[in-house]
C-alpha cells in the first residue's frame, strides 16, 4: 500500500490570503490570480467534501453560465493554481488536489492549519471551560488567531459564501471580545482591556461596542482626556462612512469622560477662569447633534426666541461624489456656515446630507434672510459646487 508523504500548509484566511509551507511563503498579491486564490480558498474551506464541477463553475463566473463552456477554462484554472502551488518544491501543486469525474477535492496527504478553524477552536472550547485562568487563555488564543489583518477572505468580500462566513465570524469575534473584557473587569484589569480593544480596533474599526469598552477602561485609569479622543475619532469615522452619528451608550461614556477629573480639586474661581479662556473659533458653534438637542431644549424652557432652519443639500444630476469628494464639500460647507452666522447661533448635522441651524434672538423674517444670504454666498463663493441647498425654517 502506497504512504504518500504529508504536506503540511499554514494558511490564513483572515485579511490577505496567504499559504505557509516549510520555510516558504505565497501570498494573494497580484489581482490577475484573483480566480486562483479564490478557487484555493474555497478547496480548502470545503476539504472535508468533494466540490462538484458546477459549484466550481458558479463560484468563478457566476450564476447562468454552461458548464460545458467553461469545463476548459476550469481545467487552465486548476493547472495555474497547481503551478502557483509548485512554487513550494516538490511537485506539491500536482499532488495537492485530486480531480475524479467531474468533481475535486484536497489530496487526504494535506494537513491544513488554518486561522479561522482555529479561531472557531478556540472560542468554542472557552464556553467549556469553567475556570477563569484557562477561559482567558482560550479567549487570548483565539484573539491571536483571529489577527489584526482584517475580515474572512477581505478581497472577496462581494462574493455571496463570503458574505455570510465573514458576518458569522465577525459576531463571534466580538462577542469574544465582551467575553473577555467582562472577565478581565472582575480583576479591574482595564490596562489588559485598554490592549485588547486597540487590536481588536485594529481588526473591527466600525464596531461601536468595543469602543464602549475602551473608552470605559480608559475612564477607569483616569485617562479620560484620551477617552473624549477616542469618541470624536469615532464619531467622525461612523459620520464620514456611514452618515450615522454615534449611539447612546457610546453618548453616555463621551459625556461621562468631559466631565470626569476636570474639575475635582479645582477651586470655584479656577473652574470659572478655564471655562473663560477655553478658546473658540469665532463665528457660530458647531456641535454633536446629542448636544444640539440638549441646547434647544434649554432654549425651548428658558422662553428666548429663537428659530430651527433645516439645510437640505441635493446632489446635482448625473453627480455621484466619492467619500473624499463628498467630505471635502461639507467641511467647505461647514467653514462658511461657521464664518457667516452669529457667535450667538449653533448648527449641527443630522445627517450625511443634512444641516440643523438654531438661529437665537431672532425672528422667522431675520432669519430667512440670514439662511438665504448664506445661500448666496455659498453659489458666490463655489459657482462650479455640485451641490444645491434648500432650507425651511420653523415658525
Amino acid at each position: 500500500m502506497l504512504i504518500l508523504e504529508k504536506i503540511k500548509l499554514d494558511i490564513k484566511m483572515f485579511g490577505v490570503i496567504s499559504v505557509n509551507c516549510g520555510d516558504k511563503t505565497l501570498v494573494d498579491e497580484s489581482t490577475r490570480l484573483n480566480k486562483i486564490w479564490l478557487l484555493f480558498a474555497y478547496m480548502v474551506f470545503y476539504r472535508d467534501r468533494t466540490v462538484t464541477q458546477s459549484e466550481l463553475i458558479k463560484l468563478l463566473w457566476g450564476e447562468g453560465f454552461d458548464d460545458d463552456i467553461h469545463r476548459d477554462s476550469l481545467k487552465t484554472m486548476f493547472y495555474r493554481l497547481r503551478k502557483l502551488l509548485d512554487s513550494f518544491g516538490n511537485d506539491i501543486g500536482s499532488r495537492i488536489i485530486v480531480r475524479l469525474n467531474n468533481t475535486a477535492k484536497l489530496c487526504d496527504c494535506v494537513e491544513c492549519t488554518v486561522d479561522c478553524e482555529q479561531f472557531e477552536k478556540f472560542y468554542n472550547s472557552s464556553k467549556t471551560v469553567s475556570d477563569p485562568a484557562e477561559r482567558l487563555r482560550l479567549y487570548k488564543a483565539a484573539s491571536d488567531a483571529y489577527g489584526t489583518d482584517g475580515e474572512f477572505l477581505q478581497k472577496y468580500g462581494n462574493e455571496f459564501w463570503v458574505i455570510f462566513l465573514s458576518s458569522y465570524y465577525h459576531n463571534m469575534y466580538v462577542q469574544l471580545i465582551k467575553s473577555e473584557t467582562e472577565l478581565l473587569k472582575k480583576d479591574e484589569n482595564y490596562k489588559e482591556i485598554i490592549d485588547l480593544c486597540l487590536k481588536a480596533i485594529k481588526a473591527e474599526p466600525y464596531d461601536e461596542s468595543i469602543y464602549c469598552e475602551y473608552m470605559n477602561a480608559l475612564i477607569e485609569t483616569d485617562k479620560a482626556k484620551e477617552a473624549t479622543k477616542v469618541y470624536e475619532n469615532i464619531s467622525k469615522l461612523l459620520f464620514k462612512e456611514f452618515g450615522i452619528i454615534p449611539s447612546d451608550k457610546l453618548r453616555q461614556l463621551y459625556s461621562r469622560a468631559s466631565s470626569a477629573g476636570k474639575t475635582g480639586k479645582l477651586s470655584i474661581n479656577e473652574i470659572i477662569n478655564q471655562m473663560q479662556t477655553h478658546s473658540l473659533n469665532s463665528g457660530a458653534r458647531f456641535c454633536e447633534f446629542d448636544f444640539f438637542k440638549t441646547l434647544y431644549q434649554l432654549q425651548r424652557r428658558s422662553g428666548e426666541c429663537m428659530n430651527i432652519c433645516l439645510l437640505n443639500i441635493s446632489l446635482k444630476p448625473g453627480f455621484e461624489p466619492n467619500r473624499r469628494t463628498l467630505t471635502s464639500l461639507l467641511n467647505n460647507l461647514d467653514k462658511l456656515l461657521q464664518s457667516s452666522l452669529r457667535e450667538i447661533d449653533v448648527f449641527s448635522r443630522c445627517g450625511t446630507l443634512r444641516y440643523l441651524i438654531m438661529l437665537n434672538d431672532s425672528n422667522y423674517e431675520h432669519s430667512k434672510m440670514a439662511v438665504e444670504r448664506i445661500i448666496n454666498k455659498y453659489k458666490s463663493q463655489f459657482p462650479a459646487s455640485p451641490i444645491e441647498l434648500h432650507y425651511s425654517i420653523s415658525k
